[in-house]
């Protein structure tokens, strides 16, 4: 509207008269349809992202133009039919061609200007939610890897001379085996363990699924010498562990929850844990127990889970799922992974 009336505003300064409203009103009509109609379909569709075609853009630019220029003919005809009777079209045919070529084109232009802004605000935009998503998941990162630091500190912080440790177990190992093998197969298991958790992971932070499995092993085995009564747990490890690795001590982790927090001597509600390990190398670990008396401190999700879930997230994103069911007197734990 602004431009309509800023134009028919030079023609009034500069001829002193005003055309027909109808003249007006149809010929504009005509050249806001070409304006956005070359701005909504032609070009958008001739250079879309995935199908850019010059020869499409070419055809149907040129196809607009010359159906503008039919429209404005015919509309000529329409409003000043007198004028056409008594002179010759042929006759004039070349200035008016180049004059309304030019006035369409005119229009076009515009038009292309309006829709490359438009276009390259709409690419400003969409760089900016790149962006935004971009530094979201750096921020998130710095997150994780600041736990991550957090963690080990914590864990060197509190980590004790490993050879004073191994000479120590072994002294003792050496010293009652003569007076309870038991015990002395305790003290090796828990010696298997030690060394298991102080040993470096390899570059990637992952060591061998089947280490893992091993250690779990062992740790259920120390717990059943630990406990005066038969242990109430189902235990079944299926799959082939070969090839496959993993971040240390998140299984193992899980594993001592069960022991940590389950009641384990109740033979109709048998404790069980289960470990699948299916050809695509995905891990499937699940958990289930009774709790141990409400008399007892109620349980609580403990730092340890904390832990193991911020572990996962640093290393495994978007490849596993954690899943925890706890009810009155039971506790269930699900955690399906890719390797």
């Amino acid at each position: 509207m602004i431009f309509a009336l800023y134009e028919i505003g030079v023609v009034y300064i500069t001829t002193g008269h005003f055309y027909r409203l109808a003249d007006y009103v149809l010929f504009y009509i005509l050249n806001i349809g070409l304006f956005y109609y070359n701005a909504y379909f032609v070009l958008p569709y001739s250079f879309a992202e995935r199908d850019k075609s010059y020869l499409k853009a070419f055809m149907g630019i040129a196809a607009e133009i010359a159906i503008y220029l039919a429209v404005k003919l015919a509309l000529d005809h329409l409003l000043d039919l007198e004028r056409h009777i008594v002179r010759s079209y042929w006759e004039h045919a070349g200035k008016y061609l180049m004059l309304n070529l030019w006035r369409g084109l005119y229009f076009w232009s515009i038009s292309t200007l309006y829709w490359s802004v438009a276009r390259l605000i709409e690419y400003r935009q969409r760089d900016h939610i790149i962006n935004q998503k971009r530094l979201a998941f750096e921020k998130e990162k710095a997150v994780l890897e600041r736990d991550l630091v957090t963690a080990q500190n914590a864990y060197l912080h509190h980590q004790i001379n490993p050879h004073f440790l191994f000479n120590s177990l072994s002294f003792i190992h050496n010293t009652f085996y003569e007076y309870s093998r038991e015990a002395a197969k305790c003290v090796m298991l828990l010696s298997e363990i030690m060394h298991y958790t102080m040993l470096e992971p390899d570059s990637d932070g992952k060591k061998a699924l089947r280490d893992e499995l091993e250690q779990i092993n062992n740790f259920i085995t120390l717990n059943r010498y630990r406990f005066d009564f038969d242990l109430q747990l189902d235990i079944k490890i299926t799959g082939e562990a070969e090839g496959c690795r993993i971040i240390p001590l998140v299984l193992l982790s899980l594993t001592e929850n069960v022991f940590k927090h389950g009641n384990l001597k109740v033979p109709e509600k048998k404790a069980s844990l289960s470990i699948t390990i299916s050809r695509h190398q995905e891990l499937t670990f699940r958990s289930w127990n009774l709790k141990k008396n409400q008399t007892e401190r109620r349980r609580i999700r403990s730092i340890g889970i904390e832990n193991t879930i911020k572990r996962l997230e640093h290393s495994y994103p978007h490849q596993f799922k954690l899943n925890i069911h706890e009810e009155e007197e039971s506790y269930e734990l699900e955690l399906k992974m890719q390797l």
